[in-house]
């Protein structure tokens, strides 16, 4: 058998790949090793020689706490801690050298940082021409004995030895062996097949071997059949080949699998095909005397009705209401009709047998006469045009616009070309006038306000594409223009407002556009500019330009000009908005009589914006018109109160209320926080310490207050918490500080100092918004934590249902890490944002300490938050209308 072209990758790794790669594709698929992958609670991978992980079963994943497409993108060495990874080179020089290594043990580290022991096996698979191809490694947990006994181990060993064997062995076997599931797809193929069919199984695993095998008749092989059939293979090369075929079944756990044999037997089909043809031969024989006779008859009936086409062809030319001529193939005249001889002046005798290019102009003429032979013989419809307009030559050497078109036809002489020329000398005409109608002043000559725009949208277009390609606007109006028309009349101002375009005109460059919005309203569209001195040097040359005084019938006038300046540095605003903003200024400047104005509103009133509201939390600091409101904390356990958490509120005089998200990093950046984080401290020391008196309080029952990065860099934050203590009499353990993780981050040295000096006053410390910043792990043992509080984003998903984060439990499964982490490092946790019973309910089970949220009750004033002191009373039996509200 004549071995087709193999691609140069060896069997074994196509052979392995391919299994792998598919298993990817088609999840849920059985292969002939997939139970020993999916069912055994030993991880097994297969990595290539130099370590890296090329698939893994599901259990090797799950002790690494890491999904599959992870594991496969790794190094085995990756996962074990450094002081393993010259074990794990030594005993992958070993299986190299030996073909397997014995067991030996080393530490695995998961995902989330932790390590455990395993003990692991590995052995070498070869391919057909006994090279070392892969690795195959066997783990076992050793802290989950139970679960992965001796006998267990030694079961999997002998099962991964058979696996190895039984891939050599296929990769070795003459015969082409595929395996194909119930449908027909194939699973796996070895090295004789790939031979055989002229694929990689890369290309071929996963597709019907109905694809690439039919049956001798060319229909579809039936693909489950027990009995040897004749096939034929068409090879990736286009090679034919026969081949005889039989299948049986191959049962698994799983569904059902055949395997196929195939054998070459071209030499023996083509041998008998080669008898059959010569039978066949002596038999057309015979038949094509006869043929010869009615074809004889069948071609005279289609000179005939050819003669007929011809004849009513030539009356429908001669009657088209447009030019038309035919050419053969090498472009001279053979035909033209009546309205070719008017447009062009000439006879037809004086025509005929001259080239098509006569009717051009000399330009026109042989532009490409490298692609002239390749032109006449395309069989598509062609413009001819020199990428723009295209003229005809009248005899009388007078050109006129045409357009004109080629189609092929076949004459009696042969192959030739049907060309139509229509004189488009009125329509180009009448086309002219309308767009200078529509996008042009009739009275100035200059672009309209619809022309304008649409220089606008295109350049602001580019400077979007480009992203730096800056450009102003300049809107002008004549001040005083009233006085021209009600003095002089109005034929004296068009003549003004004519002069004053051309003036314009002469101020700006080329590439400029100088339009008429209406009225005395202009424009200018000034393009590249390096900045904004760019477009002040064209409004102050306008400026001048137009103060200079003109004749208007014997009388001497001169009007001044507002000009307003709007700048699009990078295209970011909507061209009709910055035709508005120009506009804003013209109207800024002729109010200030200062000429030109560059609009600047946007700065402008965010700038007003912020120092009024700077200047309004000032007085409110000072006039103690932001409150606190308190948020009750609850034990999820017993339902009791366990704190509050403090939270400042501003009610402005005239806006309402204003978010916390935008008056607290106002105070930090204008350096109000120090007052007002000084205010809260004490106020809410203070309250607390009214309620201890007033109610009888539990010895572990807190107050909770946020403390911001400002407070932390600064350093002042112990001096200024010892002070309100003692100023208000509350114990430190009553009092918890919430920071956040990038508070900590900033400046760790010093905040390891103030964390310490917390600790060594028993102020606890909370980490606020757990999860949504760095939640770096680091800090949590560098540091003393007391507090993780969960952000209320993973909360919120925990309550929508976990079918619907791509139906997986991630929420779930986040918060359970969080909380298993909390409990080994003896830090409580506080849930925040609970709004619904399902979050309640999953929190408890998951064994959460502590939570807040509308769930339980909104921030409230200290009035209504004390009624949570009521030791009869469980914040468990809350009010279900809370869970609607939004969190504050």
């Amino acid at each position: 058998m004549k071995k087709t072209k193999r691609h140069p990758k060896s069997t074994a790794s196509r052979l392995s790949s391919s299994r792998g790669s598919t298993a990817e594709r088609r999840p849920g698929k059985q292969f002939p090793y997939q139970p020993l992958f999916d069912s055994t609670a030993f991880g097994i991978a297969e990595t290539d020689l130099d370590g890296r992980i090329l698939q893994c079963n599901p259990t090797l994943a799950r002790m690494l706490s890491a999904n599959r497409a992870d594991c496969t993108r790794s190094r085995v060495v990756s996962f074990l801690p450094e002081k393993w990874h010259d074990k794990e080179d030594a005993t992958r020089a070993e299986v190299l050298k030996n073909g397997v290594t014995d067991e030996y043990r080393v530490q695995l580290r998961k995902k989330d940082g932790t390590v455990f022991p395993v003990v692991i096996k590995k052995w070498l698979q070869f391919d057909e021409q006994d090279k070392a191809q892969k690795i195959w490694l066997l783990v076992r947990d050793m802290s989950n004995k139970k679960l992965q006994s001796d006998a267990m181990f030694k079961r999997a060993v002998l099962l991964v030895e058979s696996q190895v064997r039984y891939q050599a062995l296929l990769a070795k076997v003459p015969v082409g062996i595929v395996t194909i599931d119930k449908l027909g797809r194939i699973e796996t193929i070895n090295p004789a097949a790939e031979e055989l069919l002229g694929y990689r199984s890369a290309e071929i695993v996963g597709k019907k071997l109905q694809e690439f095998v039919t049956s001798g008749s060319g229909q579809q092989w039936p693909n489950i059949t027990s009995q040897a059939h004749i096939a034929i293979t068409r090879s990736y090369e286009g090679k034919i080949l026969s081949v005889q075929i039989t299948s049986n079944p191959y049962r698994t756990q799983g569904p059902e699998l055949y395997t196929c044999f195939l054998r070459d037997i071209t030499a023996d089909v083509q041998a008998r095909e080669t008898f059959e043809r010569s039978q066949e031969v002596e038999i057309r024989l015979r038949e094509g005397t006869e043929e010869i006779a009615r074809l004889s008859d069948a071609l005279q009936a289609e000179i005939n009705e050819r003669t007929r086409a011809q004849e009513q062809f030539q009356v429908a030319v001669e009657s088209a209401p447009n030019g038309v001529l035919i050419i053969d193939k090498n472009g001279k005249i053979t035909s033209v009709n009546a309205q070719i001889e008017q447009q062009f002046g000439y006879d037809r005798g004086e025509l005929v047998g001259q080239p098509l290019e006569n009717l051009l102009p000399e330009r026109f003429r042989n532009q490409h006469p490298e692609h002239r032979d390749s032109f006449f013989a395309s069989p598509n419809v062609r413009l001819i045009d020199n990428g723009g307009e295209l003229y005809g030559l009248r005899k009388d050497g007078r050109e006129f616009s045409m357009e004109m078109s080629l189609n092929p036809i076949q004459t009696p002489e042969g192959k030739g070309f049907l060309v139509t020329a229509i004189d488009s000398t009125e329509r180009k005409r009448v086309e002219s006038e309308l767009k200078q109608t529509a996008f042009h002043d009739a009275l100035t000559g200059l672009p309209n306000r619809t022309l304008f725009l649409d220089n606008l949208l295109r350049l602001n277009a580019a400077a979007k594409r480009h992203g730096h390609h800056p450009y102003a606007l300049l809107f002008l109006d004549l001040d005083r223009f009233k006085v021209i028309n009600d003095s002089l009349g109005h034929l004296a101002g068009d003549k003004f407002l004519i002069e004053t375009a051309h003036r314009l005109v002469e101020c700006t460059r080329e590439e400029d556009t100088v339009a008429r919005l209406g009225g005395d309203e202009f424009a200018v569209l000034v393009e590249q500019i390096r900045g904004p001195e760019d477009a002040v040097r064209v409004a102050r040359r306008a400026l001048e330009r137009l103060a200079e005084p003109m004749m208007l019938d014997d009388n001497e006038v001169s009007v001044g000009v507002s000009i307003g300046i709007a700048l699009s540095m990078t295209g970011e605003k909507n061209p009709e908005n910055l035709l508005r903003d120009a506009d804003m200024a013209m109207y800024q400047a002729k109010t200030r009589r200062s000429g030109y104005q560059i609009f600047d509103a946007r700065m402008h009133a965010r700038a007003l914006e912020r120092m009024r509201l700077e200047i309004d939390m000032k007085r409110a600091i000072e006039r103690k018109q932001i409150h606190l409101h308190y948020q009750p904390i609850v034990s999820l356990d017993s339902g009791k109160l366990a704190g509050f958490e403090a939270l400042a509120r501003w009610n402005h005089n005239g806006r309402g209320a204003i978010s916390p998200t935008q008056f607290i990093p106002l105070a930090e950046e204008t350096g109000l926080v120090g007052p007002l984080s000084s205010w809260v401290f004490r106020e809410a020391c203070r309250q607390m310490r009214r309620w201890q008196d007033k109610f009888s309080v539990n010895d572990d029952c807190y107050i909770s207050v946020n403390v911001s990065s400002k407070q932390v860099s600064h350093g002042n934050l112990i001096e200024e918490l010892d002070e309100v203590l003692h100023e208000t009499g509350l114990e430190p353990q009553r009092l918890r500080l919430e920071i956040t993780e990038s508070a900590i981050v900033e400046n760790t040295r010093l905040a390891a100092h103030t964390l310490s000096q917390l600790k060594k006053r028993r102020i606890k410390l909370c980490v606020d918004d757990f999860g949504r910043g760095f939640s770096s792990l680091n800090y949590l043992h560098r540091f003393p934590i007391d507090v993780l509080k969960i952000d209320r984003s993973f909360v919120r998903r925990l309550g929508a249902g976990l079918a619907n984060d791509h139906g997986k439990r991630r929420p779930y499964e986040i918060i359970r890490t969080i909380l298993a982490l909390a409990q080994i490092l003896g830090i409580q946790v506080v849930a925040e944002g609970i709004e619904i019973a399902r979050q309640l309910d999953l929190l408890k089970e998951l064994g959460c300490e502590m939570g807040q949220g509308f769930l339980f009750a909104p921030a409230l004033e200290a009035d209504e938050a004390a009624r949570f002191f009521d030791p009869s009373a469980s914040m468990l039996h809350f009010n279900q209308s809370n869970a609607h509200m939004e969190e504050a």
